[in-house]
C-alpha cells in the first residue's frame, strides 16, 4: 500500500503553464484574425447524384501564415513540456532528498518496460506514492486522453528541438456556399482531379440550383499534422495545455482531471 504524503513547496510550474496558455490564446487569436481576412475566389464544381450534391474546390491562391506562428508554437509547447520537467526536479528533492543525477531528472514518457525501468532509477529520491502518480501516467501502463496528449506534447517537443519547426499546413479554413456563382474563366482538369477540397451535402440542405463550373469564397487555417494524421492548429493547442495541466495536477493531487479537452477527431490519411 502506497504512503500518503503532504507537501508545500513553492513551484514555477503554475508560471509555465500560464506562459503556454497566454502564447496558445495569442496564437489562436491571430489565426482567428488571419482567415477572416485572407479570403479569396477558389475554382469549383458541382456535381449532383440526386440526393447529395458535391462540391470540389481547386486550391486556391492564398497568402502564406507568418513565419512567426511555428516559432511561437514551439516556445508553448516547450513551457508545456518544462512544467513537467520541473515538477519532477523538485519532487525529487523534497525534504532535502537528493537525486543520483539531477541532470537527468525529467518527465518520462515510457512505452516499454525497459524505458520505464531506465527512467525511474533516475527518480528514486521521489517519494513512493509520486513515483506510483507517474507511472500510471506512462503509456505503457494506460491509454487515455492524458497519456496519448503527452506522448504528443513528447514527439513535437523532440521534433521541434532537434529536427524543424512545426509546419503549419494550410487546410480549409471557411468555405462560404453563399457566395457561390458560375465561373467566367476556365480550369484545369489537373486542378479538379486532385482537389484542394470536396464537400458531400443533402440534396434537401441546398436551396436553388448550382452552376456545374463555379467559383466560391474560401479561405485558409492551419493544419496541424504528424505521423499521417491532421486536425487544426487551435484544437491541437487546446488539447496539449490541458493534458499537461491534468497530468501535474494528477502527480499534486493523486486525483485525474476529469473535465479536460478531450483529444482532436484526428483526420488520418494513407499513401494510396
Amino acid at each position: 500500500m502506497s504512503e500518503n504524503v503532504s507537501f508545500e513547496i513553492s513551484s514555477d510550474v503554475p508560471v509555465r503553464l500560464a506562459s503556454a496558455a497566454a502564447i496558445f490564446r495569442s496564437l489562436e487569436s491571430d489565426i482567428s484574425k488571419f482567415v477572416s481576412h485572407s479570403s479569396t475566389w477558389a475554382p469549383a464544381w458541382v456535381a449532383s447524384t440526386g440526393t447529395e450534391v458535391v462540391l470540389t474546390v481547386a486550391e486556391p491562391d492564398l497568402p502564406k501564415f507568418p513565419t512567426d506562428w511555428a516559432v511561437r508554437f514551439g516556445h508553448a509547447v516547450h513551457d508545456l513540456r518544462a512544467a513537467l520537467d520541473h515538477l519532477l526536479q523538485q519532487v525529487c528533492m523534497l525534504e532535502g532528498a537528493v537525486p543520483v543525477d539531477i541532470r537527468k531528472v525529467q518527465f518520462p514518457i515510457a512505452g516499454s518496460g525497459k524505458e520505464w525501468r531506465n527512467a525511474r532509477k533516475w527518480l528514486s529520491s521521489m517519494p513512493a506514492t509520486l513515483l506510483d502518480r507517474v507511472e500510471q501516467l506512462q503509456p505503457l501502463k494506460s491509454d487515455n486522453d492524458v497519456t496519448r496528449g503527452l506522448s504528443l506534447l513528447n514527439d513535437i517537443a523532440v521534433r521541434d528541438k532537434h529536427y524543424e519547426l512545426i509546419p503549419m499546413n494550410p487546410g480549409p479554413g471557411a468555405v462560404e456556399l453563399e457566395t457561390l456563382r458560375s465561373r467566367a474563366s476556365s480550369a484545369s482538369e489537373e486542378a479538379k482531379n486532385a482537389p484542394w477540397l470536396r464537400l458531400t451535402f443533402d440534396t434537401d440542405a441546398s436551396s436553388g440550383e448550382f452552376p456545374s463550373e463555379c467559383e466560391v469564397v474560401v479561405s485558409s487555417s492551419p493544419l496541424f499534422v504528424m505521423s499521417r494524421r491532421c486536425a487544426p492548429f487551435s484544437m491541437v493547442m487546446r488539447y496539449l495545455h490541458s493534458a499537461t495541466a491534468a497530468a501535474v495536477h494528477f502527480i499534486a493531487s493523486g486525483v485525474m482531471e476529469i473535465e479536460m479537452v478531450p483529444e482532436p477527431d484526428w483526420a488520418y490519411f494513407f499513401k494510396g
